[in-house]
């Protein structure tokens, strides 16, 4: 089965918001997340248009990694600079070639290590999080310090010590939180971050 105009578009647009978010991501992973925004086709008509998109990125490289379940090496698509080594991939055993999972489709994974930083020294929690949590491009959020986590919410979400910040849900789906933010949750040491989706909210954890 050849690839659709609509499920390139799909696979184009999320190439393009994960690149632009600083992402790590494999083939696999861009399929994955076609497939949850209704994409039709497999992974393996989807994969040589993602090779082909980030044929001439240069502010990208690519290295060919050992995952559970995966047929040879895939390759892990990282900015210039990032280290390979903190992504956190999917065990491939657990799915088959039409992306099923215990027989029945998949959601994008709702957990993630991901420490992915820009050049700001702000967190990118990614649009499939969002999404999930139910937030659009453009939605005002409330932004909680509380705990050692961090916790987005609606922004009607209660704030009983009036201490919540407003953060915009940007035009890639992506809410970027700032580095004083994160170092007054965390400090400057976190080595590593963790997003959960837990209803409407999403809580952002170091670990």
């Amino acid at each position: 089965m050849s690839l659709g105009a609509a499920d390139r578009q799909i696979v184009e647009e999320i190439v393009e918001e994960w690149v632009r978010g600083e992402n790590m991501f494999t083939a696999f992973d861009v399929s994955l997340e076609a497939k949850r925004r209704g994409a039709q086709c497999r992974h393996r008509d989807m994969k040589p248009a993602i090779h082909e998109q980030m044929r001439y990125n240069r502010d990208y490289t690519r290295q060919q990694i050992q995952i559970n379940g995966a047929s040879g090496r895939p390759y892990l698509y990282f900015l210039v600079g990032a280290d390979p080594d903190e992504y956190e991939p999917l065990d491939r055993s657990k799915f088959d070639d039409d992306m099923q999972f215990d027989g029945h489709k998949v959601a994008a994974p709702a957990k993630r290590i991901c420490n992915q930083v820009d050049k700001r020294g702000r967190y990118c929690v990614r649009s499939s999080f969002v999404a999930d949590a139910g937030f659009d491009k453009g939605d005002a959020v409330s932004i909680f310090v509380n705990s050692d986590e961090i916790t987005i919410a609606p922004i009607t979400y209660p704030d009983p010590n009036n201490s919540a910040k407003t953060y915009k849900v940007d035009k890639d789906r992506n809410i970027r939180i700032s580095k004083t933010l994160l170092d007054s949750a965390f400090g400057n040491s976190f080595s590593s971050i963790k997003c959960e989706v837990d209803g409407q909210k999403i809580v952002v954890e170091s670990l």
